[in-house]
């Protein structure tokens, strides 16, 4: 844990005051600003967590994984404070929303076999009647991020589109640093910088192509696909029939 604390995020702790919890709570807050603060006392929680689950002989987070993890946990938390409004229900939908006429939607996402080494991403994708398509579950090998696990998935999205010839596509997916990332531009974190970089090019190839974010309650399609069992690549026009009541 000591390498994460030393991380730049973190500089300004170097001497805080450790003779209580309190106290260096009280440093912390006053130390850094508010989005590192929170970024802190997540990860403060889930060195706990991280702790008690060793301790229980039980499988937990890799210490190299817990800073992007807890930046991400952060995102879903306050991407579902959100007050309702209508100006929400059209950014941040709860549910599947299908695309106007002519355009497809693809939606991505991955999936970590509890044990294994290896990841599982997909991609389903959707006419403007809702109808499946083409979707696709691929399986890539070794340890990635939380954060870059969505990223891959995102790629492995809008290659899919690509190789399907479609001109005009949404991208969706429900992990708000990418979709941002994606928007914007915003590839500095070096776990998935490279990969989003490879989607924005990637995206200038069609006539159309714009990035959604949709609550975990709009994608359930995608996450439920990334379950699929896989020993490389499996692909299909029509979904399985145990997954196409799915919205």
């Amino acid at each position: 844990m000591e390498a994460i604390w030393n991380l730049p995020i973190f500089d300004a702790l170097h001497h805080v005051d450790t003779s209580s919890m309190w106290n260096w709570f009280v440093d912390v807050q006053k130390l850094l600003g508010t989005d590192e603060f929170l970024v802190a006392m997540v990860l403060a929680w889930k060195a706990w967590d991280r702790r008690n689950k060793e301790i229980k002989r039980e499988e937990a987070l890799h210490v190299n994984e817990m800073v992007s993890w807890c930046k991400v946990y952060l995102a879903s938390f306050k991407s579902a404070q959100l007050q309702p409004n209508s100006q929400m229900q059209t950014v941040h939908p709860s549910e599947w929303i299908p695309p106007s006429h002519g355009r497809v939607k693809v939606n991505f996402d991955a999936a970590l076999p509890r044990g294994q080494q290896w990841i599982s991403v997909s991609a389903v994708a959707r006419n403007e009647v809702g109808r499946c398509i083409g979707w696709k579950v691929v399986k890539i090998r070794g340890n990635f991020q939380p954060v870059e696990r969505k990223a891959l998935a995102a790629l492995k999205a809008i290659s899919m589109a690509k190789d399907r010839g479609w001109s005009d596509i949404v991208i969706e997916g429900d992990c708000l640093p990418i979709i941002k990332a994606l928007r914007e531009g915003e590839n500095e974190a070096a776990d998935f910088g490279a990969v989003v970089e490879d989607c924005r090019q990637m995206a200038l190839e069609f006539q159309y192509c714009s990035f959604n974010f949709t609550k975990r309650s709009g994608n359930k399609l995608a996450h439920a696909i990334a379950q699929i069992p896989c020993n490389n690549v499996v692909e299909d026009l029509v979904l399985p029939p145990n997954l196409a009541y799915i919205a």
